[in-house]
């Protein structure tokens, strides 16, 4: 489910997304269909070292990470309502985050699909990735 909220002050919107439930999501307008046949969907990892600053997250691969399982980083800044899009989870560094439960509904849509040991598709932030031609597949919203 996508939740289009207004950012206070402003002409535009940004996105909260959750899952309403698990099967058949045509009542939400999910008409796109994808073949995960033979993949393996599974949480993504935490990256492990504190992120201190934007230019130090503009200076990671994120793709690299991604294809590592990482799905999300820790930082020390806050993000506030900038036009920044960014293909990683953020999570304020002293913010305990749990990756279990991953398919529960309520919980942020954020899994890594895997063909072997391989991270071929990432969903993160609204946004199917196809890993390994380092591309966004499908769009759901921005930030």
């Amino acid at each position: 489910m996508i939740n289009e909220q207004p950012v206070e002050g402003e002409k535009r919107f940004k996105f909260n997304t959750f899952l309403a439930e698990k099967g058949d999501q045509s009542t939400f307008y999910g008409y796109e269909e994808f073949d995960f046949s033979g993949l393996t969907a599974s949480a993504g990892l935490i990256y492990p070292a504190v992120i201190k600053t934007k230019d130090d997250l503009r200076k990671l691969d994120v793709y690299e990470l991604i294809s590592s399982g990482y799905t999300t980083v820790k930082i020390n800044w806050k993000p506030g309502d900038d036009e920044e899009v960014y293909l990683l989870n953020l999570a304020d560094e002293g913010k305990e985050i749990s990756m279990s439960d991953l398919f529960k509904p309520g919980r942020k849509p954020n899994f890594i699909f895997k063909k072997g040991d391989e991270v071929v598709y990432a969903f993160i932030n609204n946004y199917l990735l196809d890993v390994k031609n380092k591309s966004t597949i499908i769009a759901t919203g921005k930030k």
